[in-house]
């Protein structure tokens, strides 16, 4: 995740996570190579060998309540009041319910704006459409279930632009502040979550 993003590839210093999901099969230990937050996994959430994008794992995310915890509890990583990017790859084991690939909300703890518009990105169940939706929904083009896609949201300026596989989807204009201190990768406890695998957030 980069914030703010810069367009012109030098984004080393304003990436503010990096999860590369890689460890031992079933190893629950999250690491941000940044250093910089403590993802924390919940549920069935695991490390896992059976499939990677690069490295030798990803972060397999069963059907149900497992999902992958980071809060800003001290910082504004996860607000954007500017340009952004977040990117990953995916490959969805079913379409069975509604797929939530993360979703950004408010948290209890420090590093949230209350003011700010809370958002995430989805795979519907009945087309698997990939989604973004921030008060309305950025509608982009279908996974197949069993394929890897890249996903990128990312904003330019005014312009937020959903990328899949490299080919932009959908864009919208957006000057508002995104975002808050709380990121569930795969969903969170209520009744949002993924079925798959999830690699290079």
């Amino acid at each position: 995740m980069i914030n703010p993003f810069i367009y012109a590839r030098a984004f080393a210093a304003n990436e503010v996570l990096h999860l590369d999901f890689e460890g031992a099969n079933g190893s629950t230990t999250i690491t941000d190579s940044l250093g910089r937050h403590s993802p924390i996994a919940f549920g069935s959430a695991a490390i896992s060998t059976a499939w990677s994008s690069a490295g030798s794992s990803s972060l397999l995310l069963p059907s149900g309540s497992n999902y992958v915890q980071v809060r800003a509890t001290s910082s504004t990583d996860f607000i954007h009041a500017g340009d952004f990017s977040y990117k990953c790859v995916i490959k969805v084991t079913s379409l069975s319910s509604v797929l939530v690939v993360f979703i950004n909300t408010n948290a209890t703890a420090g590093g949230t704006d209350g003011t700010t518009n809370r958002f995430n990105m989805q795979v519907t169940n009945t087309s698997g459409l990939i989604k973004v939706y921030v008060g309305t929904y950025m509608t982009g083009t279908a996974v197949t279930v069993g394929v890897p896609m890249t996903i990128e949201l990312k904003r330019v300026g005014s312009t937020v632009s959903l990328i899949q596989d490299g080919v932009t989807t959908a864009t919208m204009t957006s000057t508002t502040n995104w975002g808050s201190g709380y990121l569930g990768i795969g969903g969170n406890s209520a009744t949002v979550h993924f079925n798959g695998y999830i690699d290079q957030f």
